[in-house]
């Protein structure tokens, strides 16, 4: 058996490690050539990359061992161990005291470098997966080797064709696991490149942070960063402390030393509000907070026609939350409140309670959804200054919330119900209970865009960090509704709700990840698969007929398996990862330890699916 794998990031690594485990017990010969137009780790988790930015995963949280594994460590567990300072000391890798003493430094709930990560790749490559090569059994890794194009021949094997033309046959199956990708630049995007050409201006694309050229940015000029996200965090951080800018603690806040390098940034989005912070971590991997109303036994009750509506899904999420929210707030603030009672009483009341006069919580302490989704609802935004006294307050509150913890601050533990829950979720969708115009339109847009600002930011150091650049003067922060324009051979931006506070730089950065989309994807071989119908895209179809795509590329849920043009099934070629984005719900999670991690599981599948048929 000859197997190509297409990405030699984390779902490459575990796909090749399952394969070799499973072949083993068969006899049978494979051959696995695992393609990566980089190296070990793939792009996100270049192991040369810079060590000013961080996952935003916990370390303890992130494995590439299956769960049963004896000899199994946690990215955490391997940094703690002697295998990590020895494998760092002899391995070619920028950086490398640094990230040893990162590795030592780490602690127990700490967020580790993506650097770091890089190197545990590099590591269980070469000690877990290039150790079960046998007289059976081998792997060649084709390090920068991009994959243009498959070919497929009468005999149905397939040929990988690469960027340089050279050709490589005879493989029986094929495994697809592409990470970020350029996509093709939208007309505004298009607008502004054309523009920084025409004027020598610094105009820097949707991409990986650690990759662009930011060094081209002087020192004390104004920098302007659309997005609030987490690339703004990773901006924010190569253009500060990358440069030589110093922390130090401050009473309970942080306070910024500049070096005298940084550019002055200014920054804004749509919201005008950075993501939420991640809490404080306190579980273990495999800990989470099970739901009470989105759940397949309640889920089933609100079904229509076999279709879940939106609003339903929306609503029995937001009760979950509450639920948690008043659980731990009552824990912390209101002892004389009999938790219980409470809890039964939310529960067979759907929420509807009155909470002033039934419990006797404060007017302050009841959940606002309005104020959740939009932090600064309410604020008389008059200028940039008078609004980062606002957003600081903000600031100061949530980071006061997150550092309580993730099992203990009201806000952001409850939100940490949508990491909770996304199993629910994955199940609603895998099992297209949604309508397709509700899917598309709705879930894919409204809901990805709202979970995304409340439960994927960075860890709360990075909005300590944030406040404290605030207070140096080093970042501003715009009011709702960033407008951006190129005019007078410059940028220019301000906000919609003080339009004659008007900032210009000759540097713009657009602080975003190309969303995962095969409909749009600059990628050449996910281009050329389409060009020949050997993929096509997810097509869902509405009642009244119309075609709606949700960026993925069409596959069989059960499987893996891709479908051609034809909705025809090829079962030697496979795909997962952010490619099948839209098929499933948030594909870019990192492995875990956990018994039930879906990556894991999906790697298992696939193999003993391609053993199966031997």
């Amino acid at each position: 058996m000859k197997v190509a794998i297409i990405g030699a990031g984390p779902r490459g690594l575990i796909a090749s490690y399952n394969l070799l485990k499973d072949f083993q017990k068969t006899g049978e010969n494979l051959e696995i050539n695992l393609f990566d137009k980089k190296d070990i780790g793939g792009r996100v988790w270049n192991a040369n990359q810079s060590p000013y930015l961080i996952m935003n995963t916990p370390a303890t949280e992130i494995t590439l061992f299956n769960y049963d594994d004896p000899y199994k460590k946690s990215l955490y567990e391997w940094c703690k161990s002697d295998d990590s300072q020895k494998f760092m000391e002899t391995a070619s890798i920028e950086h490398k005291q640094q990230l040893i003493d990162a590795a030592k430094n780490l602690s127990s709930n700490g967020y580790a470098d993506r650097a770091l990560l890089g190197v545990y790749c590099k590591w269980f490559f070469q000690n877990y997966i290039l150790t079960q090569q046998n007289e059976h059994l081998s792997i060649k890794f084709m390090k920068n080797s991009l994959v243009d194009n498959i070919s497929v021949s009468t005999n149905q094997k397939y040929t990988i064709i690469l960027g340089n033309q050279d050709k490589i046959t005879d493989f029986n199956k094929i495994i697809i696991s592409l990470g970020q990708q350029e996509n093709h630049l939208t007309e505004n995007e298009t607008s502004l490149y054309k523009y920084a050409k025409d004027y020598n201006l610094n105009y820097f694309l949707p991409g990986y942070p650690s990759e662009q050229p930011v060094e081209k940015i002087p020192a004390n000029e104004n920098v302007i960063i659309r997005g609030l996200g987490l690339s703004f965090n990773d901006y924010v951080s190569l253009l500060t402390i990358g440069r030589g800018g110093k922390f130090i603690q401050n009473g309970d806040s942080l306070k910024y030393i500049p070096s005298g390098k940084e550019p002055k940034i200014i920054a804004g989005s749509r919201r005008g509000v950075p993501y939420f912070p991640k809490a404080l971590s306190q579980k273990t991997y495999d800990e989470k907070f099970e739901g009470h109303f989105l759940i397949p036994s309640v889920i089933k009750k609100k079904l229509t026609d076999g279709k879940l509506k939106y609003e339903d899904l929306v609503r029995l999420l937001k009760l979950d939350i509450e639920y948690r929210y008043y659980t731990l707030l009552i824990n912390r603030k209101y002892s004389k409140i009999e938790l219980k009672a409470f809890q039964n009483d939310f529960i067979q009341n759907n929420g509807t309670i009155n909470f002033e006069q039934k419990y006797n919580i404060d007017k302050s302490d009841i959940f606002d959804w309005e104020k959740m989704l939009n932090p600064v609802a309410g604020v008389k935004i008059t200028t940039t200054d008078d609004y980062q006294k606002d957003l600081l307050e903000w600031l100061d509150f949530i980071i006061k919330d997150a550092k309580l913890g993730s099992k203990t601050g009201p806000i952001t533990a409850s939100i940490e119900m949508l990491r909770d829950l996304r199993s629910n979720i994955r199940w609603i969708v895998a099992n297209q209970l949604l309508s397709s115009e509700d899917y598309v339109n709705k879930f894919q847009k409204q809901f990805m865009s709202t979970i995304s600002f409340l439960s994927m930011g960075a860890p709360v150091i990075r909005s300590e960090q944030l406040a404290a650049l605030i207070r140096a003067d080093i970042v501003k922060i715009l009011g709702p509704q960033m407008m951006l324009i190129g005019a007078d051979k410059t940028y220019k931006t301000c906000s919609m709700f003080y339009k004659k506070e008007i900032f210009s730089a000759n540097n713009l950065i657009e602080a975003r990840i190309p969303k995962a989309s095969t409909k749009y994807s600059k990628n050449i071989l996910v281009e050329n698969l389409i060009e020949s119908k050997l993929i096509h895209l997810d097509t869902l179809q509405t009642d009244d007929g119309k075609n709606l795509t949700t960026d993925s590329i069409d596959i069989d849920l059960k499987t893996n398996n891709i479908k051609d043009s034809s909705g025809k099934l090829n079962h030697n070629i496979y795909v997962w990862g952010l490619s099948t984005a839209g098929k499933y719900f948030i594909p870019s999670a990192f492995p875990t330890p956990s018994k039930n991690d879906e990556n894991i599981l999906m790697a298992q599948k696939i193999s003993h699916q391609i053993v199966n048929e031997l």
